[in-house]
Parts: structure tokens; sequence; C-alpha cells
């Protein structure tokens, strides 16, 4: 039995050894892992810290560069909303003076229709004293010779 005991207690040292190698091979994995995460850390903190340079960077040349130009183009585009309003006011007055000068026009031509048709009403009065007028010259003729005797 001794012998037994002797053989399990080998084994059991072996295992005991095996379990010593494992968890000084997983140790060393372990010192790699934490030395390869503080060198990420390191890297990240880098990146950040150059990050934080260039937010900085980008909010200083917002305030210096962009903020006079949004400016700017604020004052631009309420120019133009108001030209454009003066445009549009303009447009209605133009418009406004094109219909009255429609409605002059309309009556020009009304007139100049109308000054046709009274110089056509003349001309007829005048051709139609013109066939009467032998008529009339006859009777004048008739009576101033009655008048005057002969």
């Amino acid at each position: 039995m001794t012998q037994a005991i002797q053989i399990v207690a080998f084994l059991l040292l072996l295992a005991l050894l095996f379990v010593a190698y494992r968890l000084w091979d997983l140790l060393g994995t372990l010192k790699k892992t934490i030395q390869g995460l503080e060198e990420t850390r390191q890297q990240v903190t880098v990146v950040v810290e150059r990050a934080n340079g260039i937010v900085d960077q980008v909010d200083s040349m917002l305030h210096q560069r962009i903020e006079p130009t949004l400016q700017t183009a604020q004052e631009a585009v309420a120019n133009v909303e108001s030209a454009t309003r003066t445009v549009v006011e303009s447009a209605t007055a133009l418009r406004a003076v094109v219909a009255k000068a429609e409605a002059a026009a309309g009556v020009g031509q009304l007139l100049a229709a109308g000054g046709a048709l009274a110089g056509a009403l003349i001309q007829r009065r005048r051709q139609a004293a013109e066939k009467t007028k032998p008529e009339e010259e006859k009777r004048r003729k008739s009576k101033r010779r009655w008048l005057l005797g002969k």
C-alpha cells in the first residue's frame, strides 16, 4: 500500500507541477497583456491629446475666421431679402403702370377709332352737301331773280 500511496503522491506532485507551470505561463501571458494594454492606453492618451489640440484649433478657427464670415453672409442674406422685397414692390408698381398704359392705349384706340368714324361722317356730310349744293344754288338763283325781278 505504501507503494500505491507513493505512486498517487508522485502523480499528485506531477499534477501540481503541471498546474504550477501553467499558472507561471499564464502569469507571463498576463504580464505581456498588461504591457500591451499599457502601451495601448499611452497611445490612446496621445491620440486624445492630439484630438483635444485639433478641437482647440477648430474652435479658434471658428471664432476667428468662420464666425465673421457667417455674420457677413447673414448680412448679405438680409440685403438680398431687402433687395428682393424692393424688386417685388417695383414689379407690382410696374404692373400697375402697365395696366394703366394698356387702359390708356385702349382709350387711345377708341379715340382713334372715334376720330376715324367722325372723319368718315364729316366726309359723308360733305359729299351729301355737294350733291345737294347745285339744287340749292338753283333755288337761290331763282330767289334772287324773283327778288331782283329778273
